[in-house]
């Protein structure tokens, strides 16, 4: 007869310098980087198509708010008013730096950042003709 065995998904929370950082005990399979997603305003946020079960990890302060906030916005050349850079703005308001990856919605044309804490950092994406909207997704790295 083969023992049973139980597979739990219980939050733990583990302090690390003045930020509680979310974790999960996952099951076989469960993928734990769903990303996080986001756009310029002119265009509407992508529909989540995470595969059920799978989470979000993100850094989180003492209080349980996110310390990571990240933006996008589309900065004109000024020699060329239909060319443009896809800026990413990232902001963390906790004391420890946090490690990401930002991509294109949906591709891997990829860039990571480190912001320090409580600090901001900007970052171009790419460079694209004639296409002043986009959408992208993030990943917290722990």
């Amino acid at each position: 007869m083969m023992p049973m065995r139980w597979i739990a998904c219980v939050p733990i929370l583990f302090a690390t310098g003045g930020n509680a950082i979310a974790q999960a005990a996952l099951s076989p399979g469960q993928s734990r980087d769903r990303p996080t997603l986001g756009s310029t305003p002119g265009v509407a946020v992508p529909r989540d198509m995470s595969p059920p079960g799978s989470i979000t990890l993100r850094h989180k302060s003492p209080g349980g708010s996110v310390c990571l906030r990240v933006m996008g916005f589309a900065q004109p050349f000024s020699t060329n008013p239909n060319l443009f850079n896809h800026w990413i703005t990232a902001e963390n308001s906790c004391g420890n730096s946090i490690r990401f990856q930002v991509c294109y919605y949906g591709t891997r044309d990829c860039i990571n950042m480190i912001v320090s804490g409580r600090e901001r950092k900007d970052a171009i994406l790419g460079t694209v003709p004639s296409i002043k909207d986009f959408r992208y997704e993030y990943v917290e790295k722990f």
